[in-house]
C-alpha cells in the first residue's frame, strides 16, 4: 500500500513538472534597445520627413513632430469592440433557474441584469531620430499597446510595451523603403 502511494505520488509530480508552461523569456533593456534602434544610411532631415510619411502611410495619426529635438509621438486608428456582461436574476424564488443559467442553461421566464462597455484599442509610437553623423541617423521607436474602457470601469486603462519582432520590422521596413525613394529623388 505504502509503495502504491508513493507511486501515485510520483506520477502526480510528474504529470505537473511536464504540464507546467513554459515562461515566455523576459528581454533585457539591451535586447529591447536592439529590437527598437535602426541606423540607415541618410541624412537627420530625410530620415525625419521619411518616417512621418511611414507613420502617415500605416493609418497613424501623428500627435506631436519637433523637428529640433528629433521627437515624433503618433497613435494608430483606433479599434473598438463591444462587450456586453450578463448577470442573472437572484430572485429568491427562482433559484432553479438561477443555477440554470450558472450552468448554460437558457430559460424564456430568466430575468438578467444586463451592462455594456466598449474596448477601444491602438498602438502608440513614440519615436527619437539622432544624427550620428552627416550621412548616418540612428531611429529609435517604442511601441505600446493601450486599451480603453468606455464607459469607464474598475481598470480603465491597460498599457503594456510591445516587445515582439514583427511590429518593429513592419515599421522600420516601411521607413527604409519611403528613406529609398526620398534619397533617389535628391540624387
Amino acid at each position: 500500500m505504502k509503495a502504491l502511494n508513493i507511486i501515485i505520488i510520483s506520477c502526480v509530480c510528474c504529470l505537473l513538472t511536464c504540464c507546467s508552461v513554459p515562461q515566455k523569456p523576459k528581454l533585457t533593456p539591451l535586447q529591447i534597445e536592439a529590437l527598437q534602434t535602426r541606423e540607415f544610411q541618410t541624412t537627420y532631415e530625410t530620415a525625419f520627413s521619411s518616417t512621418i510619411s511611414a507613420l502617415q502611410n500605416m493609418s497613424y495619426i501623428l500627435e506631436s513632430a519637433n523637428k529640433k529635438t528629433g521627437l515624433i509621438t503618433a497613435r494608430s486608428l483606433a479599434a473598438t469592440e463591444k462587450n456586453t456582461y450578463c448577470i442573472p436574476s437572484t430572485d429568491s424564488d427562482n433559484s432553479a433557474g438561477l443555477v440554470g443559467s450558472l450552468l448554460g442553461e437558457k430559460d424564456d421566464d430568466d430575468n438578467e441584469s444586463c451592462s455594456s462597455n466598449n474596448t477601444i484599442r491602438s498602438t502608440q509610437a513614440s519615436i527619437m531620430i539622432t544624427k550620428v553623423n552627416q550621412a548616418t541617423t540612428k531611429i529609435r521607436l517604442s511601441l505600446t499597446d493601450a486599451e480603453y474602457y468606455y464607459p469607464p470601469i474598475d481598470t480603465d486603462k491597460q498599457i503594456t510595451q510591445v516587445v515582439a519582432t514583427p511590429p518593429y520590422q513592419n515599421m522600420f521596413n516601411n521607413i527604409r523603403q519611403i528613406i529609398f525613394i526620398n534619397n533617389d529623388l535628391s540624387s
